[in-house]
């Protein structure tokens, strides 16, 4: 039988079971090899420094939380009328938002060998299920990943990292941070918390999933991506190039798969735009073949509905352009410096104009303009809906609230620090997380983070509270969710806390 053909992925088709299959034993990792012994000033002397030089590397080098967004997408922030409690005591180290279920991952950093995942019904509270999934091995990481698809939910283990200092008599010294070989997976049963199957990865593979629960294996060594049925069985493997892209989810989406960046880096680096990477063959894997390009050509692309927006940011003639999803032009416009965003299913471009910013909305039909608004300052965001255009300016961290009708400037708001705060911005200027009527501004300074709620119709503060401990902020489905700094591991994630 042929995978392709029968399997869920075939276009069209009907999803069918997916069959699992049991790895063998996981193999044991080897020693560490044993720092060399010193004795006297030397070694003390080396002692110190290397470990100072390692809580840098954790604290500094990777403070990006990896907490799994719901599969539907980010929502506006529900409720947080008033400040949440958050503690370092209380906090988890996974959480997963699937429908009305969320799923939280805890293992203890003394030695243990399992983790203890719980499913709890969204809004009650209500306990639906808890397990331990055993790892056979002592635990450092713990990552839980939507496989709802097939009614399930992944729960990805791996061993700590090692650190070995290595010095000299004349006090050199460097660390070496090894991670593990390999990682155990466990596929839980999503309604009863049952075990279905395990499997051992390598751990330069990462389990991605799709937007509707299916599960993909991203090979980071060789660019390849996989289409599994199944924890061991590919449907299909093909190369993928994300780029720069640290990680990345899979949307279906006109009758393509489509490689999507972060919500992190669709607020920052995209300006909150629906950006997709590459668009793939759902039954095969193969690359649309209008993403082909001439050589020195490369383009951005973005989700429009029953169509997709792209502009040339290569060597290529600036154009933005649309197209259906079979990669028929519907029409093009010659806007030298114009900047395609397109947001909450609407479509902008922004242009840099004698110091100023002309921001413009464009009609998806045919791409004549429907109004234009000059913006002193840089667009860092955009968020929208049916009544009104939220614009973020980077240089005073102000945001811009425009009727989406005619553009017209109906208010402004601050989006910076209240006057006194010492602290370093976070998202490359705090860019604000929206609920239906407040806004959030995060701040850290001295490993305490402070969340301020404003209202999202003076900006006035409604609430501030500081979370010690606590460094990054994300959102999941429609909650944020605090977070310590991870480590340098596959999964990156420190100990998260939901509000």
């Amino acid at each position: 039988m042929d995978a392709r053909e029968h399997g869920p992925f075939r276009r069209g088709g009907e999803q069918l079971p997916v069959r699992y299959v049991v790895a063998p034993p996981e193999p044991v990792l080897p020693p560490a090899p044993e720092p060399k012994d010193r004795s006297g000033l030397y070694r003390g002397l080396t002692v110190a420094v290397s470990l100072v030089l390692v809580a840098a590397l954790v604290l500094v080098g990777h403070s990006v939380l990896g907490a799994e967004p719901e599969r539907r997408g980010p929502m506006l922030v529900a409720g947080l009328d008033e400040a949440p409690a958050a503690s370092l005591q209380d906090a988890v180290d996974a959480y997963l938002v699937v429908d009305d279920v969320e799923l939280t991952a805890t293992f203890s950093r003394h030695g243990s060998e399992f983790a203890t995942v719980r499913a709890t019904q969204r809004g009650t509270g209500q306990v639906l299920w808890e397990q331990r999934v055993d790892r056979g091995g002592e635990v450092g990481e713990v990552r839980l990943v939507d496989t709802s698809a097939d009614g399930s939910v992944i729960v990805a283990l791996a061993a700590p990292w090692v650190v070995i200092h290595h010095g000299n008599a004349d006090a050199r010294f460097h660390v070496e941070m090894h991670g593990p070989l390999l990682q155990t997976l466990v596929s839980l049963d999503l309604t009863t918390g049952v075990e279905r199957a395990r499997a051992a990865w390598n751990s330069a593979h990462e389990p991605v999933a799709s937007d509707d629960g299916r599960l993909f294996r991203w090979d980071r060594e060789q660019s390849k991506l996989l289409a599994m049925q199944g924890l061991e069985e590919p449907l299909w493997e093909t190369p993928l190039d994300v780029g720069d892209a640290r990680t990345f989810g899979i949307r279906e989406h006109g009758g393509w798969l489509l490689v999507v960046p972060d919500e992190d880096q669709r607020r920052g680096r995209y300006r909150g735009s629906d950006v997709f990477l590459t668009a793939l063959d759902p039954a095969t894997g193969e690359r649309a073949p209008w993403m082909e390009e001439a050589p020195g050509e490369r383009h951005q692309r973005m989700i429009l509905g029953e169509m997709f927006v792209e502009f040339s940011v290569g060597a290529g003639e600036r154009v933005v352009r649309a197209r259906d999803w079979a990669g028929e032009r519907l029409w093009q416009r010659f806007d030298d410096g114009a900047l395609p965003v397109v947001t909450d299913g609407a479509l902008y471009t922004t242009a840099l104009v004698e110091q100023r910013t002309e921001l413009t909305r464009l009609d998806p039909a045919d791409g004549d303009e429907l109004w234009t608004a000059p913006l002193e300052g840089t667009v860092s965001q955009l968020r929208g809906d049916w009544s009104e255009l939220f614009v973020m300016l980077r240089e005073e961290y102000v945001v811009k609230v425009l009727d989406a009708g005619d553009g017209s400037w109906t208010r402004s708001m601050s989006y910076a620090p209240e006057a006194g705060t010492v602290g370093v911005q976070l998202d490359d200027g705090a860019l604000p997380f929206f609920g239906a009527d407040k806004y959030f501004v995060a701040t850290v300074h001295v490993e305490t983070l402070t969340l301020v709620a404003r209202s999202i119709a003076d900006g006035e503060t409604l609430w501030r509270r500081s979370y010690p401990g606590f460094q990054t902020v994300r959102q999941a489905g429609d909650k944020l969710v605090l977070g310590t700094p991870g480590t340098p591991g596959s999964f990156g994630t420190g100990r998260v806390a939901p509000l």
